[in-house]
């Protein structure tokens, strides 16, 4: 009589500890922790809220049925599990990993516990760990623009691409995604390069200032100075016309040498104005012309 026993305790025991994920006891979807397999569990599952728990605890008690309905609304999320560990029975095991309390709750994202500081409630719960299993979100990489931080950002960046456009507007719809891949590549190839946005129904007097009256406008300010873009709204377009301008900057300028009859320095150099001819050369081919006359008169 005493050996079946003992089979049968161990038949129990083995269902228990095979059943679930294998290796973890588990009740009600709620995996059952304990020093041995606590690591484990860490490393097995990526998102894993434990429920540390004392069995005389009055609100432990009731919380138990809670967790256990969130375990069961949680259970079909990938990588999300729910666990519960007798705090009071392993509390110097518990202490360690920062529990002083009961019940606490802890989510662990990778091994990095949390606390969770909510309602003991299951819909509380399962929303705030439906809300923090959602990876980061990534920057957006167009600027948002307002009439408040427009003059600002036209300042901090020397090429700035600018989409002045309307939500309702189906072009600007379609454009958006392309608008956004291309400031990714641009920025990869010049980070000196951004890419921003207006809501021009929302401020109209600068839309109406840079002469956007048809959605989407395509603004390109370098060094504080717009030039509307007229090509194609696609990414090899967009990407090669945006390079081609800020080149134009990075051209070397064209210098003129003066003489020290001219009142500079001998070796000193000044820019050429856009016709190629700087405006500080004009006296010198006045005067030379000036010579030319009068030693033909005299002559």
């Amino acid at each position: 009589m005493f050996i079946p026993i003992i089979h049968l305790l161990l038949v129990l025991l083995t269902a228990q500890i095979v059943t679930g994920d294998g290796t973890f006891p588990t009740e009600d979807e709620v995996l059952v922790l304990n020093p041995d397999n606590f690591e484990l569990a860490l490393q097995r599952f990526p998102l894993l809220m434990v429920h540390f728990y004392a069995p005389w605890c009055p609100h432990c008690q009731a919380l138990a049925p809670k967790f256990q309905n969130a375990a069961s609304k949680l259970a079909n999320t990938p990588g999300v599990k729910l666990a519960k560990m007798d705090a009071y029975r392993f509390q110097r095991f518990t202490q360690q990993h920062g529990v002083d309390g009961y019940p606490t709750l802890m989510f662990y994202r990778n091994g990095v516990g949390q606390e969770y500081e909510g309602p003991h409630e299951q819909a509380a719960i399962a929303h705030w760990i439906s809300q923090n299993i959602r990876p980061p979100r990534q920057a957006d990489p167009v600027l948002e623009l307002t009439g408040s931080n427009f003059e600002a950002a036209i300042a901090k960046n020397p090429f700035l691409m600018v989409q002045f456009y309307a939500p309702w507007c189906p072009y600007c719809q379609k454009l958006a995604p392309v608008y956004a891949s291309t400031a990714v590549e641009l920025a990869q190839k010049n980070p000196r390069i951004k890419l921003a946005k207006l809501d021009a129904t929302r401020d109209r007097s600068l839309a109406e200032w840079y002469e956007a009256k048809r959605y989407p406008t395509l603004v390109f300010f370098r060094h504080g100075v717009p030039v509307t873009y007229q090509g194609s709204h696609d990414q090899p377009a967009l990407v090669r016309w945006t390079l081609k301008q800020v080149r134009q900057d990075d051209e070397p300028k064209a210098v003129v040498k003066f003489r020290s009859e001219d009142g500079q320095q001998p070796g000193t150099e000044a820019e050429t104005t856009t016709t190629g001819t700087s405006r500080r050369v004009v006296p010198v081919v006045i005067n030379l012309v000036a010579m030319v006359v009068v030693s033909t008169v005299l002559g």
